[in-house]
């Protein structure tokens, strides 16, 4: 027998010896439908590599709606009055743990500004 034959059936032997643990394995999933169904989902997930994914989703959500959202804020700044702005603004501030309620300001300047941009 020479080598590359003994490699061929020590792998035919390691496959066996596998096969016999995944087996048991799976039966215990079909018996048992629920833990079926949970690796399956985490197999597929793995498989489609959801959390690449899903952290590419989260990346580019965050940068395409932050700039809407503050777009929206400058504009609530322009047409809410004076008292109602300085209340959603102080609101925000204590929300935001990094801002400081006494020097969070409204906006002020040209609204074509925001037009032009």
């Amino acid at each position: 027998m020479n080598e590359h034959t003994r490699d061929r059936a020590s792998g035919t032997r390691g496959r066996r010896a596998l096969k016999i643990p995944v087996q048991r394995v799976d039966g215990f999933q079909q018996r048992h439908r629920s833990l079926g169904v949970t690796v399956a989902v985490f197999r597929k997930f793995g498989e489609d590599r959801s959390a690449n994914l899903a952290s590419m989703l989260a990346f580019w959500a965050f940068f395409s709606i932050f700039p809407l959202l503050l777009v929206l804020v400058t504009l609530l700044g322009f047409l809410l009055p004076v008292s109602m702005k300085d209340r959603v603004l102080s609101n925000v501030a204590t929300m935001l743990p990094l801002l400081d309620p006494a020097n969070v300001q409204g906006l002020s300047g040209a609204w074509w500004a925001l037009i032009l941009a």
